[in-house]
């Protein structure tokens, strides 16, 4: 806002290259003022003051400032938007992956699974009437002890 204002400053009058009268170099200027072309300038040297100056010098040391943290956040914006297309380009990859193995799945859901052998210790058909044989005479034996 105060390079704004500096620069309405320096920029709403025309600047006017004035002859100065002769008068000793003790005469400053001490306001800035606006001279038509053709009026002898007042005082002699620069024609705006010293503060104003300095006012103008720092507004534009902060235009510059301003300038390269613009160009800092415009180089962060266009790495972000890389890192994101390449994370874009990663999760459409897997999506593809994904959708390949779930059309997969549903087309063996038809198919058989082969038989797998298991061996003969493995076998239901070996111990489950083995169980009911050893669950039995477990029944006598505590029968046969509690009477």
């Amino acid at each position: 806002m105060k390079g704004l204002v500096v620069l309405l400053l320096l920029t709403a009058a025309a600047p006017a290259f004035a002859q100065p009268l002769p008068m000793p170099e003790d005469v400053t200027c001490t306001s800035s003022r606006v001279l038509k072309r053709g009026i002898v300038a007042p005082c002699g040297g620069i024609l705006v003051p010293r503060a104003n100056l300095d006012a103008a010098n720092a507004a534009m040391l902060d235009l510059r400032q301003c300038k390269a943290d613009l160009t800092l956040e415009q180089e962060l914006a266009k790495a972000r938007a890389e890192g994101d297309s390449v994370r874009l380009a990663a999760c459409e990859r897997l999506s593809t992956e994904r959708d390949g193995i779930i059309d997969r799945m549903i087309g063996a859901r038809g198919v058989p699974l082969p038989i797998l052998r298991k061996p003969w210790y493995e076998s239901a058909w070996l111990w489950g009437p083995a169980g009911l044989v050893v669950g039995g005479l477990a029944g006598y034996g505590v029968r046969a002890i509690t009477r």
